[in-house]
């Protein structure tokens, strides 16, 4: 009954947005260079897309508490009478299904349907992929978690720069100038 409600009241916002395809007319459908594209876009250069993939994936198979707070659990201190006690990968269980579920079905609604994918409408994964990289650097040792954040920031930070520097030159270093001036 909550699926044909809910179902019944999208109705209208699906013809809308059947009204408005042509807005995104130019969008092509995706091949593997766009999921490519996709993975590197996220991590911001070649480089990091390979060590937060790494990361990620090390941060996916780690347990997201120490194992004296998992003994607790375990036991029943931190969760009541019936109340569901969270898993050893809480983390994943919501970080992954984030990164990857919102680019895997646009990219299959696309290839099958009509091309809606782009770079842009996945952009909102990569909180995601911040939370299973940092997992990752937290399972590691406390020197080659250190180690591994200053090359993440190391290959991460000519793509911030450029992604950046026409936004500082153009209207924000406009505004900075009235600013300095009056």
């Amino acid at each position: 009954a909550a699926v044909a409600g809910a179902a019944a009241l999208l109705v209208p916002l699906l013809r809308l947005g059947w009204l408005q395809r042509g807005s995104i007319s130019w969008l092509k459908a995706p091949n593997w260079e766009t999921v490519l594209a996709l993975g590197i876009k996220q991590a911001g250069s070649v480089g990091a897309f390979w060590l937060f993939a790494a990361l990620a994936v090390l941060g996916a198979l780690r347990a997201d508490w120490p194992d004296g707070a998992r003994r607790q659990v375990a036991r029943g201190a931190w969760a009541g009478p019936g109340e569901h006690r969270p898993t050893r990968l809480a983390l994943t269980w919501v970080a992954l299904p984030w990164l990857l579920l919102p680019p895997a079905f646009l990219i299959v609604f696309s290839l099958l349907f009509i091309p809606v994918y782009s770079l842009t409408y996945v952009a909102f994964c990569q909180p995601a992929l911040a939370l299973l990289a940092g997992a990752g650097l937290a399972a590691l040792a406390r020197p080659l978690r250190l180690g591994g954040l200053v090359i993440a920031a190391a290959l991460v930070l000519p793509a911030q720069q450029a992604n950046r520097r026409p936004i500082a030159e153009g209207w924000l270093g406009n505004a900075s100038g009235v600013l300095a001036r009056h």
